[in-house]
């Protein structure tokens, strides 16, 4: 660094003055969706390293780096999908406590449990943190920023252990005289089903011919794929304000859309397979509605039509702020509604309210990023895989990116290196959804400089 000394002499004294060329450089704050794409990826490399631990998989088990990298971002997006066929073949008991905390963390969200932490001990949290989670939780303020994460964690523990209790009362007969088993067995299923991870450490076969006929174990599951597929924000204000007509417009969407969906749903499969009956039709319903993935049925025997109606089931997903995947259904609410509006020549209005005209811009875009993503994928994987049919490949491809983990068998064990990383790119971009990958490159997300206003002009389209 270099200085330049000027001596001014004054009638009382000698002043010296010292400059110096040294430029205050300004630290550039990271971008909010820029630091949660890296929480993702730290969570993720973490849990590939553990699963990479001798320890962690069963003798004689080899595992490449590339199959516990799938594993633990099928487990943290909460895909469910494996390239390694069944986990309890593969991974050890030490393998399955990694493979629930990595499930846990990414459903309950592990930038909300950092923030959390990081307030318990008496530390700050940077504006980007703040910015990113009062956004995605709908706070107005830090203070009901910190307490509705409490809140959120306290709810997300409560519903588990609720989960896990019950499913104990359906493990112990399958556990005689092995409490211990059942107990552990129940608590992964619970962590599994309320993150709607759909991992299961059961055989396939044993999922299917045996389980998919437990009552009890249908309808505890349907009930955890609901509680997490609803969104927090939703479930928080109906307890905190104990009645449906206070809670807000969203909260009130997300009821009737998730409720609805599983509902219409329900009935449509019924009537495409009626001999599958209604406790299974209501659990596929729920399964592709919520983004529950788990593996009751064998889906190879379905018809085309009703991979169908599964693959666009899937595509929409659960509700925002949840432990579901997809575009989320309360977009597509805002894109019919915007629709009916304009074709009415009306604005959108719901419930007395308004739809912001961000918002409309906002869905319209998440369903465009979102197909033009999984043609390119379906695309690739076609290239990649010649010989399998594109039924196979659309649906594996929507299940990745809509973290579903139902499986056309396209993911398994032989499946070459292209594919393997072609689905982990998209397990991880549809965890982080199409906005958060393009708000990257967004550079005035704090910005408060005024903008400029240029002249209108209308653009012939359509």
């Amino acid at each position: 660094m270099q200085a330049n000394t000027q001596t001014i002499k004054t009638n009382k004294k000698t002043i010296r003055v010292v400059k110096t060329n040294k430029k205050t450089k300004k630290r550039k704050k990271m971008k909010p969706f820029s630091k949660i794409i890296i929480s993702i990826i730290a969570l993720v490399s973490v849990g590939v390293a553990f699963l990479a631990l001798p320890i962690s998989h069963k003798q004689g088990v080899t595992i490449t780096f590339s199959d516990n990298l799938f594993t633990a971002l099928s487990s943290v997006s909460g895909s469910g999908l494996s390239s390694v066929g069944d986990i309890i073949d593969v991974y050890s008991t030490f393998g399955l406590v990694i493979i629930a905390f990595l499930m846990e963390l990414g459903s309950v969200s592990f930038l909300s449990i950092i923030i959390f932490i990081i307030n318990g001990v008496g530390g700050k949290t940077g504006v980007a943190s703040t910015f990113l989670m009062k956004e995605a939780l709908n706070v107005n303020s830090t203070k009901s920023l910190y307490s509705t994460i409490i809140t959120i964690i306290v709810e997300a523990f409560v519903i588990q252990v609720i989960g896990a209790y019950s499913y104990l009362a359906v493990f112990t007969s399958m556990y005689p005289g092995d409490i211990m088993s059942a107990l552990a067995v129940s608590i992964f299923t619970s962590i599994s089903a309320f993150g709607n991870a759909g991992m299961i450490i059961f055989p396939t076969e044993f999922a299917i011919n045996v389980l998919s006929g437990n009552v009890a174990y249908n309808l505890i599951t349907i009930f955890l794929m609901i509680s997490g597929g609803l969104g927090f924000i939703a479930i928080t204000e109906v307890v905190s304000k104990r009645s449906f007509k206070k809670i807000s417009a969203t909260s009130k969407i997300i009821f009737y859309m998730t409720f609805g969906g599983i509902i219409a749903a329900t009935a449509i499969f019924s009537l495409m397979q009626p001999k599958a009956g209604f406790i299974q039709n209501l659990f596929l319903a729920v399964n592709s509605t919520q983004s529950g993935g788990f593996v009751m049925q064998d889906y190879s025997t379905f018809s085309t039509p009703v991979v169908l109606v599964i693959m666009i089931l899937v595509f929409v997903g659960a509700s925002p702020c949840s432990t579901g995947g997809g575009i989320k259904n309360t977009t597509i609410f805002v894109i019919f509604s915007s629709i009916i509006a304009f074709a009415r020549g009306k604005e959108p209005i719901v419930f007395y309210r308004k739809i912001a005209s961000d918002n409309v811009i906002k869905a319209f875009l998440i369903v465009i990023i979102s197909i033009v993503y999984v043609f390119v994928i379906v695309t690739c994987l076609a290239i990649a895989n010649k010989n399998t049919s594109l039924q196979d490949i659309v649906l594996e491809t929507v299940s990745a990116f809509g973290n579903n983990g139902v499986s056309s068998g396209l993911s398994n064990p032989s499946m070459n290196l292209v594919t393997k990383l072609l689905l982990v790119f998209t397990m991880f971009f549809g965890r982080l959804g199409p906005i958060t990958m393009v708000s990257v490159f967004n550079k005035n997300w704090l910005s408060s400089s005024k903008k400029i206003d240029y002249i209108e002009e209308k653009i012939i389209v359509g």
